[in-house]
């Protein structure tokens, strides 16, 4: 498991944690972290409140949401953190030059669209026009604000003769 993502596992110990959607039973619709534990393979987390497998099940596929206001300090500070970050790379691909991993110079990015996955940047150039290239580890593979340039590995169907 990546470290960034068991750091914030630990910041919810003893924190509340809303079921989203929440599930037919009234009785699991906030859960408290009992413990963790990890294998090469996976990830298990056991709940106060879920005590066998028919429980268990009721919550299989849900989100667990923390109220911001019911954080700690500690995981606080990390969103924020987490926050700034997400903005601090919004502004600083504005402009950035964007070429494929093969060369070719796809333009600048002129535009941030903000979806509910991923940001997409609205990239223009001469050769193909306007592109639209999401902002994943897939398709961006690396950017350098220092040079002003980003490349990327045009996924199939990313660009007109990528087909």
């Amino acid at each position: 498991m990546e470290e960034s993502i068991r750091t914030s596992l630990n910041l919810v110990y003893d924190q509340i944690l809303w079921v989203v959607p929440p599930p037919p039973s009234p009785r699991f619709r906030c859960l408290t972290m009992a413990k963790l534990t990890e294998s090469p393979t996976q990830t298990r987390i056991c709940f106060k409140e879920i005590t066998d497998l028919t429980a268990a099940r009721e919550i299989i596929g849900r989100d667990l949401v923390v109220e911001l206001t019911d954080a700690s300090p500690a995981l606080r500070q990390l969103i924020q953190e987490e926050q700034l970050e997400e903005a601090d790379a919004t502004i600083d691909a504005l402009g950035l030059e964007v070429s494929t991993d093969d060369g070719r110079l796809l333009g600048n990015v002129t535009e941030i669209i903000e979806t509910g996955a991923n940001p997409v940047w609205v990239v223009q150039g001469p050769l193909y026009g306007e592109v639209l290239l999401p902002v994943i580890d897939e398709c961006v593979t690396e950017i350098d604000t220092a040079a002003g340039t980003a490349t990327i590995h045009p996924m199939k169907g990313l660009l007109p003769d990528e087909n």
